[in-house]
């Protein structure tokens, strides 16, 4: 049972992921210059370079603030059921004499997961001084999932924007790398210029996101213009956005809001009033279809599969790396065939001293430095002579800290140490922590794994994998595989770097092999 919760629910991160992309692309700002803010998602800010329009500053900064206050909600749905509501507030402060303007973005899901109730919380405030050409003055970032609570904090200290982040009571707790980010809202104003003058059909702008943690750029995402509507006076332009390699549609009216709009595997979002949004979370989905991946085969436990090839179509932008035991056979135009066998060893390379450094490093998310961290890493290894002794050490004692839960989020290891709760990223979360105190290099994996016999279904998945001081090694926190078995299909090593993630509903996988 613990072994099909885990292969059932690990995909929940991801899922949820998908959930924000239309959204925060579609009621996205687009620009010709500088950075621009495209979307305070729930981690970020998305921004975009260019040249900007001179009819940007026909304006004061006053009065096209004031012009363009809005409150816009909107719904989440799948196949009609709720899913939540996002929020886009922006007003000026004070309202006589405006000096300040105030973004506000926040939005509420709730779903269930393997028959747990999880819900989350993410509100971002932005301020930009008026006066000051609207640069911007301060951002915090607040978030709840499942009760654990942590806030981010982009202020000027010492003359450069640094991150500050914050434990479950509000304290700052560590610094993070420092960053610099310039003229947003400068940005903004071509992006809403851009849209009110309706662009030519087909062109497209990139964006990045601009990723809190470090403050750095990610460029990730594509909007492409579409067309002007015609006949309906709520909505003026359609846009086609697309994100790690997720593809969504959303029409916006005249002045550049979102109005609805249709993202991955059918969530759709739709312009509503507050009173509707609210009774959204009245009554929450299961949201487990968006983790699965069905099959037509059943081969049982994972455990007696030695080789397995599949076929995957429908891919939406998701590259399939290589390993020594994961083999990419094929690339088609839709298409791609992949192998994996059990018990293929990576070759014997040593790190580079940037890799080690990385790999090593205590962050936001694999806070090694964090007491109870160090208590767990040394207590675990304690007698372990070996780096393979004491990877397996560190994989029993994350199984023996935790218990399987679809509905404890926790977005660092400290805090999933404390909840004593998670599915498969705060096993992995609270494997690698302990890992990179004890000097160990660890990296998260996401990818796809078997869901267990009668299932006929693989399901979102995380794992890690640890260099032993020769080679790295794929280990599964939830199931305590020391290498992981041939089902673990991977479609990111390193993952947060970026690169695309498919979302599964949008695949289909055949099975074309497995002994």
């Amino acid at each position: 049972m613990h072994r099909r919760w885990g292969r059932e629910t690990g995909s929940r991160r991801v899922s949820r992921c998908a959930w924000f992309v239309l959204a925060a692309a579609c009621t996205a700002t687009s620009t010709e210059r500088a950075p621009e803010v495209v979307a305070a998602g729930p981690e970020a800010i998305a921004v975009s370079p260019g040249a900007a329009d001179a009819s940007v500053t026909e304006l004061s900064w006053a009065d096209w603030a004031r012009a363009h206050t809005h409150d816009v909600w909107l719904e989440y749905s799948l196949d009609d059921a709720p899913l939540g509501w996002y929020l886009d507030r922006w007003r000026v402060e004070p309202a006589e004499r405006p000096t300040t303007l105030v973004v506000e973005r926040e939005t509420r899901v709730r779903a269930y997961f393997a028959n747990e109730l999880s819900q989350t919380r993410l509100r971002a405030v932005a301020r930009f001084d008026l006066e000051q050409r609207g640069r911007l003055t301060s951002f915090e970032h607040f978030v709840d999932q499942d009760g654990v609570e942590s806030t981010k904090v982009l202020r000027v200290a010492d003359g450069r924007w640094r991150v500050f982040v914050g434990d479950e009571n509000g304290r700052v707790e560590r610094e993070g790398p420092s960053g610099e980010v310039d003229d947003l809202l400068d940005s903004i104003r071509a992006y809403f210029d851009w849209i009110e003058h309706a662009p030519a059909v087909g062109e497209r702008r990139t964006y990045a996101w601009l990723d809190l943690h470090e403050p750095i750029l990610r460029p990730t995402t594509t909007a492409e213009y579409l067309e002007r509507l015609e006949g309906d006076p709520s909505v003026s332009h359609r846009l086609r956005v697309e994100e790690l390699g997720l593809v969504g549609e959303c029409d916006l009216d005249a002045a550049g809001q979102i109005v609805r709009g249709v993202g991955p595997a059918g969530v759709r979002v739709e312009r509503c009033g507050p009173e509707i949004a609210e009774r959204r979370l009245e009554d929450p989905p299961e949201f487990d279809r968006l983790s699965q991946l069905p099959v037509d085969v059943d081969f049982g436990e994972s455990d007696d599969v030695d080789r397995l090839v599949l076929e995957f179509s429908q891919l939406g932008g998701a590259v399939w790396p290589e390993t020594a035991r994961q083999r990419v056979l094929l690339v088609g135009e839709d298409r791609v065939v992949v192998q994996t066998r059990r018990g293929v060893e990576e070759p014997p390379r040593e790190l580079s001293t940037e890799e080690r450094e990385r790999y090593t490093r205590c962050d936001h998310r694999f806070d090694c430095d964090a007491p109870a961290i160090r208590r767990l890493a040394t207590r675990a290894v304690a007698g372990k002579s070996t780096p393979r002794s004491r990877i397996r050490a560190l994989l029993d004692a994350t199984r023996r800290e935790l218990t399987g839960s679809g509905a404890a989020n926790a977005s660092r290891a400290s805090a999933v140490l404390e909840r004593g709760r998670g599915d498969c990223t705060e096993f992995t979360l609270l494997f690698i922590a302990p890992a990179r105190a004890n000097g160990l290099p660890a990296r998260e994996l996401a990818g796809i794994v078997w869901t267990g016999p009668g299932s006929r279904a693989f399901g979102w998945h995380a794992w890690a994998a640890v260099h032993d001081g020769q080679r790295w090694v794929e280990v599964d926190p939830v199931f305590g595989q020391l290498p992981v078995d041939a089902t673990h299909v991977a479609t990111e090593l390193d993952f947060g770097s970026g690169a695309p993630v498919p979302l599964l509903s949008n695949l289909v996988v055949r099975v074309l092999r497995f002994d």
